[in-house]
Order: C-alpha cells, then sequence, then structure tokens
C-alpha cells in the first residue's frame, strides 16, 4: 500500500529533546544535524548582562548612550509582550495591522519545517485572520488578496480563523524558506 511504519524502540520513545540515544539516531537518520539537547530556557542570562550593564551595574562594554533606554527597557530576562518598535516608524493609517508568524500544529514538535510529509498537509501557505475583520474588509475565506507593508507587496490566500484577534494577522514562518512558496 505504498506506506512503510517504523516503530521507534520504546527507549527512543520518550523526552527526545534530551534523550540522548534519541538525538543519535535522529542524526543518523538526517533528522537533526547535531545530537546536542534541545534546551529551552525561560529566563535568559545573556539579557540580564546587556540588562545591567545598560543600568550601569556592571564593568566592561556598555551600550551606546542613545540606546542604554532601549536595551534597559527590552532586555528584560523573561519573557514579556511590547507593541512592536516598529510601530513607531510605521504609516499607522496606511498599514494597520500586526503580522505575526507561527508554527501550524502539525508542525510543532515535527524538528525540520522542511519535512516534506509535512509539507504535503500543509500546500498552502495562508494568511489567517479574524472573520469578522476579514468580512468587514470585504475579504472572503479561501480568497486571493495582496497583504502590503512599507518592505513590499505578496499575494495570497485568505484564511478565517477565530483564534486571530482582529487588527492582527499571521501566517506560517517557515514561508519564505522554500523558493517559490508564495507562488
Amino acid at each position: 500500500n505504498c506506506v512503510f511504519h517504523y516503530t521507534l524502540p520504546e527507549t527512543l520513545q520518550y523526552m527526545r529533546g534530551q534523550n540522548g540515544p534519541y538525538l543519535q539516531f535522529a542524526v543518523d537518520k538526517g533528522f537533526r544535524k547535531f545530537p546536542e539537547p534541545i534546551v529551552i530556557a525561560l529566563y535568559s542570562d545573556v539579557m540580564q548582562k546587556f540588562r545591567l550593564a545598560a543600568q550601569g551595574k556592571t564593568q566592561g562594554r556598555q551600550p551606546p548612550e542613545h540606546l542604554r533606554t532601549r536595551v534597559e527597557r527590552y532586555f528584560d530576562p523573561l519573557p514579556f509582550w511590547y507593541e512592536p518598535l516598529e510601530r513607531d516608524t510605521t504609516d499607522l493609517a496606511r498599514y494597520p495591522l500586526a503580522a505575526v508568524t507561527q508554527r501550524p500544529m502539525a508542525m510543532y514538535h515535527s524538528w525540520d519545517s522542511q519535512n516534506a510529509w509535512l509539507r504535503q498537509i500543509h500546500g498552502e501557505n495562508y494568511l489567517f485572520m479574524n472573520p469578522r475583520m476579514a468580512s468587514e474588509q470585504g475579504i472572503e475565506d479561501g480568497g486571493w488578496i495582496y497583504v502590503e507593508s512599507q518592505w513590499g507587496k505578496v499575494r495570497c490566500m485568505a484564511r478565517y480563523s477565530e483564534a486571530v484577534e482582529p487588527g492582527t494577522v499571521w501566517t506560517w514562518n517557515a514561508i519564505g524558506k522554500a523558493a517559490g512558496a508564495w507562488n
């Protein structure tokens, strides 16, 4: 039936981000480049060092004086939300939407957005938007639209999603990795 199924040995099935034998298996099979554990740290010592320097609390390299306030504000060692800095330089009357990128759910834990099988599932790179906001603009679900910013313009398909806040659009973050992905 043109389907191959391989069951990982039980020792490789769990904690794959830190499981040494699995990480080596993944390298041997070409799933990963390196067998190092995957560590997701919420607190960043590097960011805190930048921040302490901006506050004048460390010796050595210091941020330029004109960037000191920005580094102190935005280099928090813990994640937090702030309005994108580019909004200060954007004509919000002409470009009122904020755009974000995110992996599709099927891509989480895939370890590589270039996985050909998963690309078959996500054969289109939609621009997801709130249905109410889209319909107010006359945009149909599945309709072709142009998305424009001060940096350029692309043609894409719109897709309604209640998960997207009005005023925001999102798309798959691997969109620019393959030549012609938007074609």
